[in-house]
Order: C-alpha cells, then structure tokens, then sequence
C-alpha cells in the first residue's frame, strides 16, 4: 500500500479557494496577475532541469513552505485561533514527511 504525497489535498483546495478567490482554472488575465504577485515559489523557466535537481529544488520549495506554515502557525498561537493552527500542524507534519521522502530520494 501506498501513501499519497498531498493526503488532504481537498481540505487544503477548500481553504485556499474560499469565496471570493477565483479558482485558478477558471481565472482570467487579471486573475493571473494576482495569482503571480502571490506567489511564494519561484518558476523555473530552464530549458531542462534532471531529475534530482527537480527532487532537491521541490525539497527546499517544500523547506521553505514548513517555514510559513510555522510563521502563521504562531501567529494562530498568539491569536488563540486553535483550530487553525490544528490544521497547521497537520499540514506540517505532512509536508517534513514530503521532505523526507525527496531528501531519501535524492541520495545517492
């Protein structure tokens, strides 16, 4: 039996698309705009990356996002929102789990 890599994945779609946040499928050029000043991880935009590279760049990508997640976990803390910090630290665990997994994967 297998694990998946995003477990969650709807629970965290419901939470990055609430209303109001168009859905990136659906989104027009201005949509697009927003999203690209939003975004935290930078493109790629080589010509071609190799297989381990593209493992290690998406382990610090993912590196970077436990960092944010932390970062608003303690802002949840300080707030005293528990229920979401509760989904944080799901999300946590989840990702150190990916990043373990790319890190083993990257070996050599």
């Amino acid at each position: 039996m297998h694990q998946r890599l995003y477990p969650d994945e709807p629970e965290l779609v419901q939470v990055a698309y609430a209303p109001g946040c168009p859905h990136p499928l659906t989104a027009d050029a201005e949509d697009a705009f927003r999203f690209k000043r939003l975004q935290r991880v930078a493109d790629n935009d080589a010509e071609y990356v190799t297989a381990p590279d593209m493992l290690s760049e998406l382990r610090e990508d993912e590196k970077a996002l436990v960092l944010r997640m932390r970062a608003v976990h303690d802002l949840c803390d300080d707030t005293g929102d528990v229920a979401t910090a509760s989904l944080l630290e799901n999300w946590i665990d989840q990702t150190q789990r990916r990043i373990w997994f790319l890190f083993e994967a990257t070996r050599a």
